[in-house]
């Protein structure tokens, strides 16, 4: 049995609400990917399919987790501030197409990328 595994799970079902979703049509390609416990694994499924919240939520208690924290921490979660990456500003590149080490940092290209 594997802890961390039922942990990661239940952040990703806590802090994702499109997750659910997901494992209720597809649980062996969604939550397959977690170190769960045979046993574990099927109580999770089943609740979630139901949409079992006290089930879910004794779940997480078991496991130490406060259900009713707006975002989970701890192993395997993202940091609030690292939740939206996308629109971080990188550093050292310059251009389209440019890549940080590469040695052609800060060098603009002739013509646009992909043409």
């Amino acid at each position: 049995m594997s802890d961390r595994g039922l942990i990661l799970a239940l952040q990703r079902i806590h802090d994702d609400p499109g997750f659910t979703d997901r494992v209720a049509e597809d649980p062996d390609s969604t939550l397959g990917i977690y170190d769960l416990d045979e046993d574990e694994c099927k109580t999770l499924i089943d609740a979630v399919k139901k949409r079992d919240a006290i089930a879910i939520r004794g779940l997480a208690t078991k496991a130490g987790i406060d259900w009713t924290a707006d975002h989970i921490g701890g192993i395997g979660a993202l940091d609030e501030s690292e939740i939206s990456t996308e629109g971080a500003v990188k550093r050292g590149i310059q251009g389209p197409g440019a890549l940080s080490g590469d040695g052609y940092d800060g060098v603009m290209p002739n013509r646009p990328a992909g043409t």
